[in-house]
């Protein structure tokens, strides 16, 4: 199975990276169905915890 992992890098900028998932448990909860997802776009420095 494969995903898309949405990350910071170092430049500061937002990067997708495809991976492959694990085939082997470690330690996370197993994935879910899933029928929409939600991204929020804040400004720097807000902090949401």
């Amino acid at each position: 199975m494969r995903f898309v992992r949405l990350y910071t890098g170092e430049d500061g900028q937002s990067h997708l990276e495809e991976m492959e998932a694990p085939t082997a448990p470690v330690g996370q909860a197993p994935f879910e169905p899933a029928t929409g997802v939600s991204f929020r776009r804040s400004g720097p420095g807000n902090v949401m915890d």
